[in-house]
């Protein structure tokens, strides 16, 4: 639930922004867009080259937000593992919004459920009587 908070969140910040570019940013997570069409014909800028890319505001970090770093903080292996699957898959091509949308959600559920699964071996073991 709280994946699909911070997403609208991030959401609505790109359409207040009007922001149409090549990122897209969830809390702080810098998501490329157009992973299939790579721009191969941006280069960068030599001494005295006039036709050349330096750098676009889009690439400066963001505010991560309350829920967004809570979120990260608590699933931080979900996020470790996520994130390079996901810049992976969009070197080969493939959408890195789509794959995060599609593969944060699944490990996040499972960083979940294993936190359940742990706890509830450890109130058993707890709470059953000791042996001598």
């Amino acid at each position: 639930m709280l994946f699909g908070i911070v997403t609208y969140q991030s959401v609505e910040r790109r359409q207040h922004e009007k922001a149409s570019g090549q990122y897209f940013w969830w809390a702080s997570i810098r998501l490329d867009t157009h992973s299939v069409n790579r721009h191969l014909d941006a280069k960068p800028c030599m001494e005295a080259e006039s036709d050349c890319v330096t750098w676009d505001v889009a690439s400066l970090p963001r505010s991560t937000g309350l829920l967004g770093a809570m979120l990260i903080i608590t699933a931080f292996p979900a996020f470790f593992i996520g994130v390079p699957v996901v810049r992976g898959l969009g070197r080969l091509g493939i959408s890195e919004v789509g794959t995060f949308m599609i593969v944060m959600p699944v490990l996040i559920a499972g960083w979940c459920y294993v936190l359940a699964w742990l706890d509830n071996r450890w109130r058993i073991r707890r709470s059953s009587p000791t042996h001598p």
